[in-house]
């Protein structure tokens, strides 16, 4: 029965009987973000892929571990732990996320980054979100551009000349400036309490 249990439990992981990919799931089950951060490193990118991607299930815990796997040398590797910082962690602000925005030399990576702060409604993050709209890299820039229209609950239109452009930078950082305590509450709110279900 146990060994059928384990099958049963490969199968839905993916891990497929892969004995690297087993103990990947095992420690995520445990919820060993220590161990889940050592199996980051492995030289094997999908076993990192899959230790990065358990570590977003364990929520907050787990973001001092992301944010290391956020300067692994590999960009594909980086890329996948900002999408799992943002799964992790629900918070206003994200100053590991806006650094990889703005430093990485890998542009999928901040293109990740930028993407990873608009899931996370990171209100605090706007200016970092502002100044990847100038991003040389087109995805990065469109991405940053979702991310705040996801953020600030309406669209901006970043193109055109530089000045219209900046016009539309100064007319987000007005609404921030009117509408961050709102929208910082409003995201980020303690979820309400669920009812307790009536008697069978």
């Amino acid at each position: 029965m146990a060994v059928f249990a384990a099958a049963v439990a490969g199968l839905l992981c993916g891990c497929g009987g892969d004995p690297a990919a087993e103990h990947v799931e095992q420690l995520r089950r445990e919820g060993d973000a220590s161990g889940l951060a050592r199996e980051t490193e492995n030289p094997d990118a999908k076993i990192s892929l899959m230790a990065v991607r358990a570590m977003a299930r364990l929520g907050k815990d787990a973001r001092p571990h992301i944010e290391k796997v956020l300067k692994d040398p590999r960009p594909e590797i980086r890329e996948e732990a900002a999408l799992a910082y943002s799964r992790a962690v629900k918070e206003t602000s994200a100053p590991a996320l806006a650094s990889v925005a703005a430093t990485d030399r890998n542009p999928g990576v901040r293109a990740a980054a930028v993407t990873a702060l608009g899931h996370m409604r990171a209100v605090d993050e706007i200016e970092p979100l502002l100044a990847a709209v100038e991003d040389p890299d087109p995805l990065v820039s469109r991405r940053a551009a979702e991310a705040i229209a996801r953020i600030m609950g309406r669209r901006y239109d970043f193109g055109g000349t530089p000045e219209e452009r900046g016009a539309a930078i100064a007319q987000v950082r007005e609404h921030w400036r009117r509408g961050a305590a709102v929208l910082r509450d409003y995201y980020h709110r303690p979820a309400a309490p669920q009812p307790a279900p009536p008697p069978q």
